[in-house]
C-alpha cells in the first residue's frame, strides 16, 4: 500500500470540563476554526494539528479538513451546544468519500449535559461513519480521562507527555507518522491501558521545570525519563502517563499508563504495568512537590 494516494481527514474537538463548575457554556463560548481555515492557521505552527500537517506532507497524501471546535478549560458543555457542534463535525466527515484515515485533536476530558464522556461519544460516532477498517488516531491532553469508550473506538491514542504542556506539535507529528505506518501495514499496534486507583495530583505531577535543579525534584519527570528508556526497546511504539482529570468526577478519571507496541501483547502489558508501578510507588511524593494546606490556613496566610 506504500504507493497508494491517501486521503486523510483532520479535525479537532475538545474541552476540559470541571463537573463542579456552575458554568454551562454554549457554542458561542467555543473557539471554532472552520475547515477552510484549519490548514492555513496551523501549518508551520507548533500545535497538534501543525504536527499532523507536517507528518502528512507528501505528494501522496491529500489532507481533508474538518472544523476544530474547542472550549478549553471550562464547565460542563450545554447539551444543545454539544450536539450542534458534534453534528457539524460529523456532517463534514460524511461529506468525504473513500477516506484512508482520520486524525483528531481532542482534549479527552469533555463533558456535556447528560454525557459523561463527550469525546468518547464523538469517537463512537466517527467510527460508525468510517467503519472498522479505516484507522482513527487521536491526540489527547495528559489530563484526559481514558475511558473504555475512547479505547474501543480509536486505533491509537497519543497523549501529551508534558505537564505543563509543551509537546503538542511533537505528539501530533508522532500520531500522524504512526497513522501512515498503520495504513501502509508497517505496524500492527496493540495497546494496553493500566489504570491506577488514584486521582492525579496535577500540581505535584509536573514533568519539567525551568532549571535542571528544580526538575530533579519532580518525581514524574524521573518516571517519564525511565519510560523514555523503555520506549527504546524493540517493538515499543509509545508509553504515556495520563494524569487524568479528577474534577470530571467520573469513575474513569483516574491516573493511568498507556503503552503501545507493534503487535506484542505480552510486551505491551509488561511495559504499562512496569511504568504504572513506578507511578503508584511515587504517589506520596507527588504531594511533596507543592504541598496542599487547609483552606482556613490558606485564608490566614493570604
Amino acid at each position: 500500500m506504500g504507493g497508494k494516494n491517501l486521503k486523510i481527514v483532520l479535525g479537532g474537538f475538545g474541552a476540559e470540563s470541571n463537573a463542579f463548575s456552575l458554568e454551562r457554556p454554549g457554542l458561542r463560548d467555543a473557539v471554532v476554526t472552520a475547515e477552510a481555515e484549519l490548514i492555513p492557521t496551523n501549518q508551520g505552527r507548533r500545535t497538534v494539528i501543525g504536527g499532523f500537517i507536517e507528518a502528512l506532507e507528501s505528494s501522496r497524501v491529500k489532507v481533508l479538513p474538518l472544523p476544530r471546535i474547542w472550549w478549553g478549560a471550562i464547565g460542563v458543555i450545554e447539551g444543545k451546544a454539544y450536539n450542534r457542534a458534534k453534528s457539524l463535525l460529523l456532517r463534514r466527515l460524511r461529506g468525504y468519500a473513500d477516506i484512508d484515515g482520520v486524525l483528531l485533536d481532542l482534549h479527552g476530558a469533555m463533558q456535556a449535559e447528560g454525557v459523561e464522556d463527550a469525546e468518547g461519544v464523538l469517537l463512537k460516532d466517527v467510527r460508525k461513519i468510517v467503519g472498522r477498517k479505516t484507522p482513527v488516531v487521536c491526540v489527547v491532553d495528559s489530563h484526559a480521562n481514558m475511558t473504555d469508550l475512547k479505547m474501543a473506538n480509536a486505533d491509537l491514542i497519543i497523549p501529551y507527555k508534558t505537564n505543563p504542556h509543551i509537546d503538542l506539535y511533537e505528539r501530533g507529528l508522532k500520531a500522524g507518522g504512526l497513522l501512515l505506518k498503520l495504513i501502509d501495514g508497517e505496524i500492527h499496534p496493540t495497546s494496553h491501558l493500566e489504570r491506577l486507583p488514584m486521582l492525579g495530583n496535577n500540581l505535584g505531577m509536573s514533568t519539567w521545570a525551568t532549571t535542571p535543579e528544580m526538575q530533579s525534584h519532580l518525581p514524574l519527570s524521573g518516571i517519564m525519563a525511565k519510560a523514555a528508556e523503555l520506549e527504546k526497546e524493540a517493538n515499543v511504539l509509545d508509553i504515556s502517563i495520563v494524569i487524568g482529570f479528577g474534577q470530571a468526577d467520573i469513575p474513569q478519571s483516574v491516573t493511568s499508563v498507556l503503552a503501545i507496541t507493534n503487535s506484542d501483547e505480552e510486551l505491551v502489558k509488561r511495559m504499562a504495568v512496569e511504568v504504572a508501578t513506578l507511578v503508584w510507588e511515587a504517589r506520596d511524593d507527588f504531594f511533596k512537590v507543592r504541598p496542599l494546606i487547609p483552606v482556613d490556613e490558606a485564608i490566614d496566610k493570604a
